[in-house]
C-alpha cells in the first residue's frame, strides 16, 4: 500500500541538489535568494528544459491545476517565467 496521495512527489525534494536540502528549509530559500548559488542550482542539468520535458505535474493547488498533466517544460511555455527556462519556473 502507498499512503501518499497521487503525485505527491515534491518537486524541490527531486530536483535541487542534496547539499543544498541539507541546510534545510530557511537554507534552502537563503540559497535561492542569492544570486551565485541560485545561478549555480539553475546550471545543474536536471533543471534544463530536456530533463523537465520528462517530470510530469499532476495535483497542484488553485489556479496551478491547469498545469496538471503537463510536463514541467511545456508548463514553463504556458508562463510568462517560461520565458527564463524551466528551471527558473521551478525554483
Amino acid at each position: 500500500m502507498y499512503p501518499y496521495r497521487k503525485s505527491s512527489t515534491i518537486l524541490a525534494v527531486l530536483l535541487l541538489p542534496g547539499e543544498v536540502q541539507a541546510e534545510g528549509p530557511d537554507g534552502t530559500l537563503a540559497a535561492l535568494a542569492d544570486p551565485r548559488r541560485r545561478a549555480e542550482i539553475l546550471a545543474d542539468e536536471k533543471l534544463s528544459s530536456e530533463f523537465l520535458e520528462d517530470i510530469y505535474l499532476g495535483c497542484l493547488p488553485g489556479a496551478f491545476g491547469r498545469f496538471a498533466g503537463m510536463s514541467v517544460a511545456r508548463a514553463t511555455v504556458s508562463e510568462v517565467l517560461g520565458r527564463r527556462g524551466s528551471g527558473c519556473w521551478t525554483c
